[in-house]
């Protein structure tokens, strides 16, 4: 498919014909040669009549020969700044001393109309004579400044082409989602889109942007006529424009035609070939042809590059460009074709217009004060095709359960977990077999994680490997969870609520775009899309808002939990460096202290389980956390000698949770997956294969005070005397009933006052410790009685 690009045609100095402008373009074009030929605005100077009738001529003379098949349908034109007419009558001259007696607010309105034309019923600017001028714009007139380019248009494409194939513009319609065309083509497998950029764009604002409302008119258009097509959407407006000029669109502008599926786009404006902002923003998934003017003379280039047109080639699998360009008043013309070759089809990154979409979407992070988070997804107006991921949930976290099936209007669709590499999980939906692309009013679906975000600045400092998404961020500061956007929507609202009695001294919004560096994946910072994030705090509630986000960007809402308070104090912090080491670091035997604190907690047990456990159905082990290294090591225990490779995160499995919050957890297998959250199964190569009960002890500095380590017991259904008692504390705690049980209470308290009177008074009778650590371990052994027998 072979496109001829023209823009910006409206003629000045020197030029007056425009057989002038031709002469150069003309030896390098063949009659004949050309599928489609698209005109990317300013199509006149002034967008009087006269010259709507000069440019009519030289269609029909220059232009609709050089195509194949040479109809007006294959020309496609859009509209430009210089096809607005000034001299229309839009509105109502008011006096502002008039309206400043009547309204002393009307000052408001003039300052929000000088600074936010696009946004307000009023017009202002200063006139020659240095007054300001104040114009209420006439909804009803507004459209008409459009007027001579609409009968331009109406007499180009009159009369013979169907409904299916083509849609005109209707720019002085007062509903301003009409403005866009359509110039379809089944047979060759595209479909081209026009849209007004100039949307609020008069004489008083000559700004650029999109109507939200066209673009979203066009995509369903496209839903229904084009669905299998690839879209190319035509436009004339840039990202960038001369220093200090406003007519440029945003990438919020550009966002809008990306998440409607258009892949391939071609604008002017700029009178030179600019696809470098572009090529930021998107890289490959969005290929825009950016030409220069062809028509305008020097002093409407304040760049000084010369008059352009390009031909772009677009094969089935990538696109080639040539640029054509010439400086000054020569009418030779250098051509440049693209060092860059785009891949269109490409497995790593589907068309657009064959993934799903959805016009509203939203995540909601729900922390509860035990470290669960529960997470809403909930999507409008979808358009579910092929296979849509859900979540592709990423480290850290010590557990996920996921609803099984999504809930929609046409019932519920199974949802399907895939384990990945590096501990990734992710969830995906798809849409019914057989079945073409299904439009639901909504989807949802819910999920939850454990351990996945801070609630407290310990929360941080204590991670081993904090995620690679805060990299960016000031280190051990700031938290949260990011969502990659891996289909089109038109909003996205991503927020967390934490718990009542959490403290945040900082929140931010963040956008990272993926970049390979040297055969490695990389997440940096994309400022113009950082500053595009709206959020909102109320209460513990953090929410962020943007419209039309990028795919393949990454986005999420980030705070900085305050905790002023050390987790440990030194004296903590130096016994347990020294008692991990000593523990690990010797072999284990009766003379070790890692053999002695399992020999005493051993005997101390046995009467509170009513007899010693059996080392071949269950096994306990002493983790203590080693505060430089940020990780729950094996010191103790009886248990296979591959457990001493056990370690535990922050918060990870049944042991990391019940040092985190310093409190006794429990687990049994076949439990509500939403109460099995914490626990982390053994790997599926481990010998010893899985548990089927756990129970974790904490061992604390006082009572009610902070936890150094756990001691944690598991073992399988069949055991002696022993193993059953502490499975039936497990199931016990698995039903929640046990705050009423005093058996229950009874038992727990035992256990956990035997645990930690035993390990503290071995520390105490430890001979080897400093001065500074003997006096640590008396005053934390006289928090602890030793249990009635």
């Amino acid at each position: 498919m072979r496109i001829l690009h023209l823009s910006d045609l409206h003629l000045t100095a020197p030029f007056t014909l425009f057989e002038q402008i031709w002469s150069g373009p003309r030896p390098h074009l063949q009659v004949g040669s050309f599928d489609f030929v698209i005109i990317s605005g300013d199509l006149s100077q002034r967008s009087a009549p006269e010259e709507y009738g000069q440019l009519q001529e030289f269609l029909a003379n220059c232009i609709l020969p050089l195509l194949r098949s040479p109809t007006p349908l294959r020309v496609i034109m859009v509209p430009g700044n210089h096809d607005v007419d000034w001299t229309a009558n839009i509105g109502t001259p008011l006096s502002l001393g008039w309206e400043l007696d009547k309204d002393p607010q009307f000052a408001k309105q003039v300052q929000q109309a000088w600074n936010q034309p696009e946004s307000s019923p009023l017009r202002v600017r200063i006139n020659g004579s240095g007054h300001l001028d104040v114009l209420r714009l006439a909804p009803e007139r507004y459209p008409l400044r459009f007027q001579n380019v609409q009968r331009f248009f109406d007499g180009f494409y009159a009369g013979t082409f169907p409904p299916e194939t083509f849609r005109p513009f209707q720019l002085i319609q007062q509903d301003d989602s009409h403005h866009w065309s359509a110039h379809i083509f089944p047979e060759e497998g595209v479909a081209f889109y026009g849209f007004n950029s100039c949307h609020q764009n008069d004489r008083y604002w000559t700004g650029a942007m999109f109507s939200a409302r066209a673009v979203e008119q066009a995509r369903r258009h496209a839903e229904q006529h084009a669905a299998k097509l690839t879209r190319i959407a035509v436009w004339h407006h840039g990202l960038d424009s001369g220093r200090g000029r406003p007519d440029a669109l945003s990438a919020e502008d550009m966002g809008l035609l990306y998440n409607a599926g258009f892949r391939i786009g071609f604008h002017g404006h700029t009178h030179r070939h600019a696809y470098e902002t572009f090529d930021a923003l998107f890289g490959n998934r969005f290929f825009v042809v950016s030409t220069g003017s062809l028509g305008a003379g020097s002093a409407e280039r304040p760049d000084a590059v010369g008059n352009q047109f390009s031909i772009a080639q677009v094969h089935p699998g990538h696109v080639d460009v040539e640029v054509f360009t010439r400086d000054g008043l020569s009418t030779t013309y250098e051509r440049k074709r693209e060092s860059r070759r785009v891949l269109l089809k490409n497995d790593a990154a589907p068309r657009l217009d064959q993934i799903s979409h959805a016009v509203s979407h939203q995540r909601s992070w729900t922390v509860e004060s035990n470290g669960i988070v529960h997470v809403a997804v909930e999507m409008r107006d979808v358009s579910l095709r092929d296979e849509m991921t859900l979540a592709l949930i990423e480290h850290p976290f010590s557990g996920v359960s996921a609803d099984k099936e999504v809930d929609t209007p046409l019932g519920r669709f199974p949802v399907d977990r895939k384990d990945l590499p590096g501990g990734r999980i992710r969830f995906t939906v798809q849409q019914r077999p057989g079945a073409g692309p299904e439009p639901l009013d909504w989807l949802r679906w819910s999920y939850s994680m454990s351990n996945c975000l801070a609630l407290n600045r310990f929360d941080l400092q204590a991670r081993r490997d904090p995620p690679s998404w805060l990299e960016h961020l000031p280190a051990a500061e700031f938290d949260g969870r990011p969502y990659t956007v891996r289909f089109p929507c038109d909003a996205l609202t991503l927020s967390i609520e934490l718990p009542v009695g959490t403290h945040r001294s900082a929140v931010r919004a963040v956008a990272l775009q993926r970049k390979d560096e040297r055969g490695s994946e990389r997440w940096i910072p994309d400022p113009s899309e950082q500053r595009r994030i709206h959020v909102e705090e109320e209460g513990h509630r953090i929410q962020f808002t943007l419209n039309s986000p990028l795919v393949d960007h990454r986005y999420f809402v980030a705070y900085a939990p305050e905790d002023t308070t050390p987790r440990f104090s030194s004296e903590a912090t130096g016994l347990l460096k020294w008692l991990v080491e000593e523990c690990r670091d010797r072999p284990p035997g009766s003379a070790t202290i890692s053999g002695v604190l399992t020999s005493t907690i051993q005997a101390a047990l046995t009467p509170v389980l009513g007899s010693e456990l059996d080392g071949r159905t269950a096994s306990w082990t002493g983790y203590l956390w080693h505060p430089k290294r940020c990780s729950l090591k094996t010191a103790f225990g009886v248990f296979p000698n591959d457990g001493w490779a056990v370690r535990f995160d922050w918060g990870s499995g049944v042991a990391g949770h019940a040092l985190r919050y310093a409190r006794d957890m429990s687990w049994l297998k076949g439990d509500d997956p939403r109460k099995s959250l914490i626990y982390r199964p053994n790997p599926k190569d481990s010998p010893d294969g899985d548990y089927s009960w756990l129970v974790c002890i904490p061992i604390k500095l006082s009572t009610d005070g902070l936890a150094i380590g756990v001691v944690g017991f598991a073992g399988n259904h069949q055991g002696g005397a022993a193993e059953n008692r502490l499975r039936e504390h497990a199931e016990l705690s698995a039903q929640g009933g046990q705050q009423d049980d005093e058996l229950f209470k009874q038992f727990r308290n035992r256990l956990f006052t035997t645990i930690n009177t035993a390990f503290w008074q071995t520390l105490r009778s430890w001979p080897g410790l400093t001065p500074r650590l003997v006096t640590f371990v008396e005053t934390t052994c006289g928090n602890f009685q030793p249990p009635s027998v």
